[in-house]
């Protein structure tokens, strides 16, 4: 069967990077289609496949500042000729799922999420300055054209595959299409072999941007005087460095060993962003480390009652609540990490492969 991979963009090894490695392992002769690549920057499962780029890796500043051309994802996408495959197989956070098929192709869409920044979370996207607010009118005119492309071109995937049910309710709701739920692969064998350690103090795993609300962990911990490890990098480090109280320390990223160490050491994972899925919670459990975590998006079909507590609002009362209730728990390691097998690479690969082969 000749078959095309499809991938927004190849910059950095993150979630759904980690999908398409096991994609590209089940199809290793498959080439790659891509906005723009930078080299070394991803798996070198990944780097062995023929990359195809659009034009997008050509222009001024790319492929380190290609977001600025968002406007033209689309046109780059639907350039692309894939008449020669039989399966098309997209990962998509973005435009991937736009491509053009022909009849007697079957294209296969794995969603991490509907564009959030032109839909759900699009004001979050929206630079913390003075005139914000004329800002959030300039974006949402902006996106008017995206948004009616984005709307339009999901029906082009003969089958649409959500990374959760929170994911395919959104599917629903801004496409209006019916999605299966496959959970992306998590290598719980790796985090698993954490060796055990004394627990202490808790720990934040993330891309340190706003949405992802590392600020409410930060600021609770600080209040409490709670110990609290931060990993992750990005652009509010600065805001949080200011905020941060003596009990807060900044790691910035990390190599995969480094953060299996942090898990395995932690007593709980605090999750206070809203995410469509949340392969850092995953890893956490693997490492038999709990997760306080914000009870929407995600975190509503990753942590069960015994592998961790939920809070509903996204408040420094609810969170401190959370804590408070947490530290009257007492948790089972092998519980909590039998919880993360749900979502292991073998359990992916087999439903994948079985929606691919019926």
């Amino acid at each position: 069967m000749r078959v095309a991979l499809v991938h927004d963009w190849l910059v950095s090894q993150r979630g759904g990077e980690h999908v398409l490695v096991e994609m590209a392992k089940m199809f290793p002769g498959a080439p790659i289609y891509t906005l723009v690549h930078s080299p070394g920057s991803v798996s070198p499962i990944l780097e062995e496949h023929r990359i195809i780029t659009s034009f997008i890796q050509r222009l001024p500043g790319a492929p380190r500042r290609f977001r600025q051309y968002l406007p033209l994802f689309p046109l780059a996408v639907e350039r692309w000729d894939l008449r020669e495959f039989e399966l098309i197989l997209s990962t998509s956070h973005c435009v991937a799922k736009g491509v053009r098929i022909v009849p007697g192709q079957r294209h296969i869409s794995y969603i991490h999420t509907p564009m959030r920044y032109i839909w759900h979370q699009m004001p979050a996207y929206v630079p913390h300055v003075p005139g914000r607010g004329l800002l959030r009118v300039a974006a949402r005119m902006g996106v008017v054209p995206l948004r009616k492309w984005d709307v339009a071109t999901s029906a082009r995937p003969s089958t649409l595959v959500a990374n959760s049910r929170h994911v395919a309710g959104l599917i629903e709701e801004v496409w209006g299409r019916t999605a299966l739920v496959i959970h992306p692969p998590v290598d719980v064998g790796f985090f698993g072999d954490a060796p055990e350690q004394p627990r202490s103090g808790y720990l934040a795993v993330s891309a340190l941007v706003p949405y992802k609300r590392v600020d409410l962990a930060v600021r609770v911990c600080t209040g409490l005087g709670l110990s609290l490890t931060v990993v992750g990098d990005g652009p509010e480090l600065r805001r949080l460095r200011r905020m941060a109280g003596p009990s807060i320390r900044f790691l910035g990223a990390l190599r995969a060993t480094e953060l299996r160490d942090e898990y395995a050491k932690a007593r709980a994972l605090l999750f206070c962003g809203v995410e469509d899925f949340g392969m850092v919670m995953v890893e956490s459990l693997a490492a038999g480390c709990p997760v306080v975590a914000l009870g929407h998006g995600g975190a509503l079909e990753i942590v069960s009652h015994e592998a961790g507590v939920l809070f509903l609002e996204q408040t420094e009362v609810a969170l401190g609540d959370a804590i408070a209730r947490f530290e009257g728990r007492q948790f089972d390691p092998a519980q909590v990490k039998r919880q993360s097998h749900l979502f292991s690479r073998e359990r992916f690969v087999r439903s994948l492969g079985q929606l691919i082969y019926s």
